[in-house]
């Protein structure tokens, strides 16, 4: 989706808050529309995990897409928590989502930083148990327009963009 905006072959791009906003600051002109979707994050560890709270990860394996706003969100309430270094006192193992029930299966990790659906079937299957979770709307998507885009149709074309995408 970033290289086809970037390449110029898409005028919108729709997706997580992090990725959109490093799209959109890589095309002159894009600006963000609105917000599109939200969603539940949050960390969870393997069922057999002793530990009941965020502290206790210290020293712990920890997987996550490293370049979503989900997992830096995710880091922060475990310094909040009193990891206050996470670089040093756990091993962080950039993943993405689909590996995620196996390496929690496997115990190559013993907890990941992750979203819905992922977080629900991992939850549901018992393939994980809930550590710490964000409330329901902090963890968004959004979209923004492409600056040529808005260059050709103008305000008022993301105003009927905007209400096309409501209806």
């Amino acid at each position: 989706l970033g290289e086809a905006l970037l390449g110029g072959l898409i005028d919108n791009a729709f997706g997580a808050d992090s990725p959109v906003i490093r799209m959109a600051a890589r095309v002159p002109g894009t600006k963000i529309l609105h917000r599109t979707t939200d969603w539940v994050f949050g960390i969870l560890v393997r069922p057999d995990f002793p530990g009941k709270d965020l502290a206790s990860l210290r020293g712990a394996r920890l997987s996550g897409p490293f370049v979503t706003g989900t997992f830096m969100s995710s880091l922060l309430q475990l310094i909040d928590a009193g990891i206050k270094d996470p670089f040093k006192d756990l091993k962080l193992i950039n993943q993405d989502l689909s590996d995620q029930p196996l390496a929690l299966a496997s115990g190559q990790v013993d907890a990941v930083t992750t979203w819905h659906p992922m977080f629900k079937k991992l939850v549901d299957t018992g393939a994980a148990r809930v550590l710490w979770a964000a409330k329901q709307g902090d963890g968004l998507g959004i979209q923004g327009l492409s600056g040529p885009w808005l260059a050709k149709y103008g305000e008022e074309g993301a105003v009927r963009f905007l209400k096309a995408w409501i209806m």
